[in-house]
């Protein structure tokens, strides 16, 4: 495997050294233009693992977002999410040049200052366009080749396992605050759109008032726990702070309340939790008020299993840190 990805970086660099050859040889009245020196900046690193037990890769798009799941002998699946993909590139092994391998190999890279991405957004002639902004990425994988997208954003991490939404029988039989979670499901699909939470705007409204009811939680809650994860791992950076309160606040009085979790919950609600703190960097660009900070840092706290810190914290704004410090210093 390694032998076939270094005889792909040999023939590239050889295909690369005959026209740099050919360059020279058209004289010098020819004008060669500067080098563009291409900068790269890793977003996210794959977990530790010999590349022999690298399996493949599957790579699918849907309602505008793109998804690719790797997978490995005696791993979890990695999965990488891309919010609002516009374009996808895929290079099998023996097409891609030197660069594309040295520069992701398995790895995921943002490509700086890509002409190939100015080009592209320059051509899109679109009066609204359906981004903010556009982010060049790159991954290549062993014996696989090179997958690029154009993006708004990117994040990746573990796979998040959860309770199949199409499982109506085993909702049916979970519990929320008003009785069977049948209807969670729908609401949990609803997700995927990264909705806002504003006043009674669903599905918010909705699964903070079944799932986390004044202060009680309930099987149905550890249940929704992965699938709002899930979400979130979509796009961190542009997620509503519901999707890092909710699993921090079920959290919260899951500790308080002593509530169990069933037994075939169990694995994907922590997992699910363990997530958070990777999510939370992925977050570290975007703008930052009072009362996200505050969030954030119960999150963390909740993902980490401190509790009582947790729902300290989300009281914990500019304004309540300087009173808690002089009463902290004058006590």
């Amino acid at each position: 495997m390694v032998t076939a990805v270094a005889d792909a970086v040999g023939a590239a660099e050889v295909v690369a050294d005959a026209a740099g050859a050919a360059v020279e040889k058209a004289g010098e009245s020819a004008v060669t233009p500067r080098a563009h020196a291409v900068r790269y900046e890793e977003i996210a690193e794959l977990p530790k693992f010999d590349t022999g037990l690298y399996e493949g890769c599957t790579f699918s798009m849907s309602g505008g977002d793109a998804k690719l799941i790797l997978r490995f002998t005696e791993l979890p699946p990695f999965e990488i999410n891309f919010h609002r993909a516009r374009w996808h590139q895929f290079t099998a092994l023996p097409n891609c040049d030197a660069e594309q391998i040295k520069s992701a190999y398995f790895r995921l890279v943002e490509v700086m200052e890509s002409r190939v991405l100015s080009s592209f957004v320059d051509g899109d002639r679109a009066p609204i366009k359906a981004y903010k902004e556009l982010h060049h990425y790159r991954i290549f994988l062993d014996e696989t080749g090179c997958h690029e997208v154009f993006a708004e954003s990117a994040s990746a991490g573990t796979s998040i396992d959860a309770l199949s939404l199409d499982d109506t029988r085993r909702w049916a039989d979970l519990r929320h605050a008003y009785g069977s979670a049948s209807d969670i499901p729908g609401l949990l699909r609803q997700l995927a759109e990264l909705p806002a939470s504003s006043g009674k705007d669903e599905p918010w409204f909705s699964l903070w008032s079944a799932l986390a009811h004044q202060g009680d939680v309930y099987p149905a809650s550890f249940a929704a726990v992965p699938h709002v994860v899930r979400a979130l791992s979509i796009a961190p950076a542009m997620a509503d702070s519901s999707f890092f309160h909710f699993p921090a606040w079920v959290e919260i009085c899951r500790q308080k309340t002593a509530t169990p979790i069933p037994d075939d919950l169990r694995h994907a609600y922590f997992a699910a939790l363990q997530r958070l703190p990777s999510l939370v960097a992925a977050a570290a660009n975007r703008e930052w008020d009072g009362s996200f900070l505050a969030c954030i840092l119960s999150t963390v706290a909740a993902a980490k299993g401190y509790g009582t810190v947790a729902e300290a914290a989300q009281e914990l704004t500019p304004d309540v840190a300087s009173e808690f410090l002089e009463w902290f210093f004058e006590r």
